[in-house]
């Protein structure tokens, strides 16, 4: 349950404020299969029979699924809540301040990931107290995740890569500075143009590129810079991509930015004699490399 700040000056007015929750609907985001219908929870499944009004990303694609898992629609509410959908905002407050509860879901995967959910969530939060639940499912990121034999943990995801090419230039060069497997959705009008731009600052990479998941055609594959040219032989540029890199960048032992064990390092290093093991540890507890490697490739150069 998501709560406004409690600013209440009486006992009455606490008791009206906790009334008003008690009555109040609760919105239920519930996430979809992202392509293959019967990935869908039994919870999920109860929960939509159980509704009497939902909103859909796409009413038509909603109600598709709804006769595959063989679910009346006639008596329900079904209308559609997208990226441009903030006039039903008011009509969606009252319903649930009339004790309706209601189910939000999107076209494929969770309401939140890259859908409109957030906008929605985000004003009933800051006009009052509301209910909030979710049926979580399966989801795009992590099942590219695991066909991607990239390091799992840490991982970044990023939505949508940016549109336009100096953009996305600059996201890519900002991403490598951060450890870790780094997963964004990509159009497949502009999937070449995102690899090009990536290969052009790091020719020696990889990228693997994942698509159909959980369908028939899933496909997931890796591409570097020699594949541009034949890339329609590699993967068919058809449907949504998830777009995945590695980046083996350290993190620094002391990224809270206390550098107090830094500076006693520099201190100890520059009053004494000045001695390659004292170097080596310093040199460590910035880049996270053991202060026996740094010595040992210190000692082989001289």
């Amino acid at each position: 349950m998501i709560l406004a700040s409690l600013n209440l000056p009486s006992k009455k007015a606490k008791w009206a404020y906790c009334l008003r929750i008690a009555m109040s609907g609760e919105l239920i985001l519930i996430s979809m299969p992202i392509g293959n219908s019967l990935d869908i929870s039994l919870r999920a499944l109860n929960t939509i029979k159980e509704l009497s009004v939902i909103y859909a990303e796409d009413t038509r694609v909603f109600k598709e699924q709804l006769k595959a898992w063989d679910i009346s629609y006639q008596d329900k509410i079904i209308d559609s809540f997208f990226d441009h959908s903030e006039h039903k905002i008011e009509k969606i407050k009252a319903q649930l301040s009339e004790g309706i509860n209601i189910g939000l879901v999107s076209d494929a995967g969770s309401p939140m990931i890259s859908d409109p959910a957030y906008m929605l969530i985000k004003e009933l939060a800051d006009s009052g107290p509301f209910k909030l639940n979710t049926i979580p499912g399966a989801s795009a990121v992590t099942t590219a995740l695991e066909l991607s034999c990239l390091p799992p943990i840490p991982y970044h995801f990023w939505g949508f890569l940016p549109r336009a090419h100096q953009e996305r230039k600059q996201f890519f060069q900002g991403a490598h500075q951060v450890y870790g497997t780094h997963l964004c959705f990509e159009a497949p009008h502009r999937i070449e143009d995102s690899l090009r731009d990536f290969f052009e600052l790091y020719p020696e990479r990889e990228v693997v590129l994942a698509k159909e998941l959980t369908k028939k055609f899933q496909t997931v594959v890796k591409i570097n810079r020699q594949d541009l040219d034949s890339l329609e032989n590699k993967v068919m540029i058809k449907g949504e991509f998830v777009f995945m890199f590695a980046s083996d960048e350290l993190p620094l032992k002391n990224s809270s930015g206390d550098l107090t064990e830094q500076k006693k390092l520099i201190e100890e290093y520059l009053k004494s004699d000045q001695k390659p093991k004292k170097l080596a540890k310093l040199l460590s507890s910035f880049s996270g490399i053991s202060a026996h490697e740094i010595y040992e490739q210190m000692s082989q150069r001289k």
